[in-house]
């Protein structure tokens, strides 16, 4: 079941990006609020702990903290790519 607000607002894809921001796939669609954490391991990523630092759009931000359209996470160990949550497309195939 879908709150109401969750229906308004629907979802929007996360893209992963390697440092040199180039787009390595998209691999998610995340609901809004979608707490960083969560959508980390959704895209396969399961070797992250929450306690692991974490970027909230280039500001330290926990793991817990929930994804809005447009933020941009990236977790502290070099080898996990930066992950870049966009808004929602209007039309297109989605």
């Amino acid at each position: 079941m879908k709150t109401e607000k969750e229906e308004a607002m629907g979802s929007f894809p996360v893209k992963v990006v390697d440092p040199n921001r180039q787009v390595v796939d998209t691999f998610y669609v995340v609901p809004p609020n979608t707490k960083v954490i969560d959508a980390l391991k959704a895209s396969g990523k399961t070797d992250i702990n929450a306690d692991e630092e974490a970027f909230l759009n280039g500001k330290p931000v926990n793991p817990d903290e929930e994804l809005l359209p447009g933020d941009t996470v990236e977790i502290a160990k070099r080898e996990i790519p930066v992950i870049t949550v966009l808004p929602k497309q209007s039309g297109g195939k989605n």
